[in-house]
């Protein structure tokens, strides 16, 4: 959930690159004392809206944590907005109601735009008041991780576009173990790791109370945040449980040098020992692997569907997951009665921007006897769509499932809670 991986201005995994703006010259505050001004609004909409990316060391290739950041590009920042290019990644708003929307306000946009017309004024400091919370809030990692699993030797994938490598760690939890969280990021060589999932090695213990699913604990690929469980549930671990580690390594544009070794780490929020949650939570999916994207058509639509498993549980968030060429992606349960649920419709789809999008309370889905999940995938393999691989536009040819982000993928996660 991080970012296109750039080295030295060469696409190392595959992502499109993603070029800073050009910088302009710093606005000059025109010292009218009228509209909004960077402190009064511009300051906490950027707060809550954009800096959990834009800031040093985060996933946006640019800081916008200070005046001075957001200074020299203030034109480029409300424009982006203003067309709604930023937040990526943003559903549709009437689908279904969603924990910290990243859908901006009509409101809000004309305040930007009031900015922009009383000439990108900085006002005085005093006039902050913090930033508005965004709708309902998922709970956040606090401090330290409570557990970090790690292979013990480092590894250097061998030069390639594709290199995979696995590592089991057994006995990783000596005692039933409840996860309000996990966090998993390569250490040492994040250039080179295109994506890296964990999963629960439960070899020889007995079913887990909710079984397959719960085997996921981790992922890692671009634009991934933190997997942060809904409010009052957690996942699942058993005592004795080990963990799977699996790295997928992309180093295209790399010619000499080597690569350098590195981990990957799993780190791990949980409850204190003898604590339970309200809700048990764990994954499942949908993949229609059957896709073909044919060399240079500018609309295809795949569809998946699949009879709902899991009836009395509640869908409590949504994960969807195409590549490069994805451009929307809509998700729905059609119900037996003929009725149908909208889960999640995503117009503007951002393979650099993923991220587990987790439903209010009071929208969460309960799945239903004889209910099917239904998703549509749309991608653009038009010659104007390409990504850059080595700074260059790929050519546009026929694209089928696959691990790299050259190929495609159509799924949707759902993130389940049941009631304990």
């Amino acid at each position: 959930m991080r970012g296109c991986f750039i080295t030295m201005m060469v696409l190392v995994a595959g992502c499109s690159a993603r070029p800073v703006p050009p910088p302009v010259d710093p606005v000059v505050d025109s010292g009218t004392p009228t509209g909004p001004s960077y402190h009064s609004f511009v300051r906490g909409f950027v707060e809550a809206r954009c800096v959990g990316c834009h800031a040093p060391g985060g996933h946006g290739p640019f800081s916008l944590k200070t005046w001075a950041d957001v200074a020299p590009l203030a034109p480029q920042v409300v424009d982006a907005v203003e067309t709604l290019r930023m937040p990526p990644h943003a559903p549709r708003d009437g689908c279904r109601a969603v924990m910290s929307s990243a859908v901006v306000p009509a409101a809000d946009i004309a305040l930007l735009k009031q900015w922009r017309e009383g000439g990108f004024r900085e006002g005085d400091a005093a006039e902050y008041t913090g930033p508005e919370p965004l709708g309902f809030q998922p709970q956040v990692p606090v401090g330290d991780p409570t557990l970090v699993i790690t292979p013990p030797d480092a590894f250097a994938p061998p030069l390639g576009p594709d290199t995979s490598n696995e590592v089991i760690i057994s006995g990783a939890f000596t005692s039933d173990t409840w996860v309000l969280a996990t966090d998993l990021r390569p250490v040492g060589n994040v250039g080179v790791v295109h994506h890296s999932n964990a999963f629960l090695d439960l070899q020889g213990l007995p079913p887990t109370m909710v079984p397959g699913p719960t085997a996921i604990i981790g992922s890692y690929a671009p634009g991934y945040e933190a997997l942060v469980m809904p409010p009052e549930s957690a996942l699942f671990v058993p005592a004795g449980a080990g963990v799977k580690l699996f790295v997928h390594y992309s180093t295209i544009g790399i010619t000499d040098g080597g690569v350098p070794a590195g981990r990957i780490e799993l780190r791990l929020w949980t409850l204190p020992a003898g604590q339970r949650p309200r809700y048990q939570a764990f994954m499942d999916a949908i993949s229609q692997s059957d896709l073909l994207v044919p060399a240079l058509a500018p609309r295809v639509e795949v569809k998946g569907e699949r009879e709902l498993r899991y009836p009395g549980s509640l869908i409590a968030g949504v994960f969807p997951h195409m590549h490069l060429l994805g451009t929307a992606f809509e998700s729905n349960v059609l119900h037996a009665d003929g009725g149908v649920s909208c889960l999640i419709d995503v117009p503007n789809y951002d393979f650099l921007h993923q991220s587990l999008i987790l439903f209010t309370p009071d929208a969460r889905l309960p799945a239903l006897e004889g209910d099917v999940h239904r998703m549509t995938c749309v991608y653009d393999n038009s010659a104007e769509h390409q990504p850059l691989v080595g700074g260059v536009p790929k050519t546009s040819v026929d694209v089928i499932w696959g691990d790299a982000s050259t190929d495609e993928m159509c799924t949707d996660g759902l993130l389940r809670i049941v009631p304990l």
